[in-house]
């Protein structure tokens, strides 16, 4: 059971890092007055979700090893 929780704490981790960065990413993009996205838009996008990436990687890296040790002691004092 400790093997899914990390695997899942693993899986959603990185993908909620991107997607709360996308967001950040899109509500921090310039007004367009003519409607349509400036060329360097998507320089802005990608940076903001690469460091979404990274910064969810960490963490969930940390989470993950926080649940394994919480799951192993759990079990040694039962």
């Amino acid at each position: 059971m400790k093997i899914l929780k990390v695997i899942c704490i693993m899986l959603f981790g990185p993908f909620l890092g991107m997607g709360i960065a996308f967001l950040a990413a899109s509500l921090l993009l310039p007004p367009d007055p003519s409607g349509r996205g400036a060329p360097g838009d998507g320089f802005l996008i990608i940076g903001f979700v690469g460091v979404g990436l990274g910064v969810g990687v960490v963490i969930s890296l940390l989470l993950a090893v926080k649940a394994w040790r919480r799951s192993a002691k759990h079990e040694i004092a039962t």
